[in-house]
């Protein structure tokens, strides 16, 4: 049986260079460099952002079913 920890690390996560823009442009953004803390903290705010629009998408799909029922 895979479970969701094998799958998540055959993912490939973000490229370095991707990632360094990001946090080059939130540091322009900001006016100055972002701890360590701070960029993971800002990630982690990236990856709710993505749970929550998923939530949002199988909400309005759920709501959609029940209309054609």
């Amino acid at each position: 049986m895979t479970t969701i920890q094998d799958v998540a690390r055959r993912q490939p996560g973000p490229s370095p260079e991707k990632e360094r823009a990001a946090q080059g442009a939130l540091e322009a953004c900001a006016g100055r460099t972002l701890s360590d803390a701070e960029w993971a903290r800002a990630r982690l705010l990236q990856f709710v952002s993505i749970l929550r629009d998923w939530h949002r998408e199988a909400t309005a799909s759920e709501s959609e079913l029940r209309k054609a029922a």
